[in-house]
Formats: C-alpha cells, structure tokens, sequence
C-alpha cells in the first residue's frame, strides 16, 4: 500500500490499507493501515469519508502512534469546509497530545489561521505570541495570514506592521511581494 500511495495510486493504495486493517491483528499495524485509509481517501477528494476514517482511528485506537495526525488532518479537513470551532478542537488535540514539534507548529498554525478567518486577529496574534516556533518560515506565513486579516478589516496600520514583519523576516520572496501588495 505504501509504494502505491507514494506513486499517486490512491484507489489501489486503499484497497492495500484497507485489507491489511481487515486481516491483521497487530493494533499498531491496523491503526497506521486505517489513517492511510483515510489519507487515500482525502486525497481522492473523499473528505467525508476521510473523515469518518480519522475519527474512528481516534476513538478506536486511543494510544495509536497516528493519533495526532489524524486530528490534524481533521483539523485540516473541517477548516477547508469553513467549520473553524471543530478545527480550532481538532488542531488543540494535536497540541496536547503530540511531542513532535513540527506537527505542534503546524496546529499552532493551523488555530492561528481559524481566528484569523473568524475576525478573531487579535486572539490568533496572542496564540502565536505565545507560542516559541521554531521553523522561521512558518511563522511568516501565519504573520502573513495576520496582515491579511487586518487589511480585510479596514485596519491598514495594524496589517503594515504585520507585512513589514514579513517583508523583513523571510526569504520567500512570493511571500514578501504579497506583503508589498
């Protein structure tokens, strides 16, 4: 399942997970199995059924090593259907359970992101203040994300301090014309 995953092949890379979680009796195995169920099932344009698969993962499988991705691809999921409370919930699972910092990072984010688009710019600058990241290069896209949301909101002075600390910071230059616009 994994080759076929890797080569794209997510119908065939299903049906591979999804017969392994059927037949094997190791927890581990059948929890890694059933989040690349729903990981093919994501990238197939499936995400209700994605996320039926991640949120049995969770309530099945409590002490599964793919737990915290699993909430963060739920996280992911109901941000993309615009359902910024679940993922808001979703993304702080990750954060209390999960010991990899990228992933945590990425949930700071990713919670970051939801106030910004529920017009809550100043409860997401406090989350990210609070937070000590450690890839430089998400920090500017979340700070960018900030700007953004002031600018939609009429407050120009607040969104230019926030692109100026963008435009000062990154090395992505896509992301300091953005700042510029």
């Amino acid at each position: 399942g994994w080759t076929l995953f890797q080569m794209n092949e997510y119908t065939k890379a299903q049906a591979e997970f999804s017969a392994l979680s059927a037949q094997t009796d190791d927890p581990n195995l059948k929890s890694k199995a059933v989040f690349f169920t729903g990981m093919c099932k994501k990238k197939l344009n499936q995400p209700d059924e994605a996320l039926t698969v991640f949120e049995n993962l969770v309530r099945k499988y409590p002490k599964s090593d793919y737990r915290d991705d699993a909430f963060y691809e739920m996280g992911l999921l109901y941000f993309s259907n615009e359902d910024f409370d679940t993922a808001l919930e979703n993304f702080q699972s990750v954060i209390s359970i999960n010991q990899d910092d990228v992933l945590k990072e990425l949930s700071v984010k990713g919670m970051a992101d939801c106030y910004f688009r529920m017009d809550n710019s100043e409860k997401g600058l406090d989350l990210i203040n609070s937070y000590e990241f450690k890839n430089p290069r998400l920090l500017s896209k979340t700070l960018f994300e900030a700007g953004y949301s002031f600018f939609k909101k009429g407050e120009y002075a607040k969104a230019g301090k926030y692109f100026n600390i963008v435009i000062k910071s990154t090395e992505n230059d896509s992301l300091k014309l953005q700042s510029v616009y």
